[in-house]
């Protein structure tokens, strides 16, 4: 059990990485981000660990939930434009 949950963070952590803009700009929008330096995940929320090109280092937290519906709508919109691509 707890390796499947590992499993699964990662591949929430890859999902986020692989749509990084979109992540950007729904959570993080009115920052210019120079780069996002790692994600991690408790019970409730995620966090977020970037640095502006400022290179001010700052830490972000959302909702769990928020971020379940950005991934959800993400894998949607990314269908979607796969199968009008085909």
């Amino acid at each position: 059990m707890k390796d499947e949950r590992l499993v699964f963070l990662n591949k929430l952590e890859r999902f986020v990485f692989q749509n990084i803009n979109s992540f950007l700009k729904v959570f993080a929008p009115r920052q210019n981000i120079m780069e996002l330096l790692d994600v991690w995940f408790n019970s409730t929320s995620i966090k977020f660990y970037y640095v502006l090109e400022s290179g001010q280092h700052i830490t972000d937290e959302i909702a769990l939930d928020t971020f379940m519906k950005w991934r959800k709508d993400t894998i949607r919109r990314n269908h979607a434009k796969n199968k009008n691509n085909a």
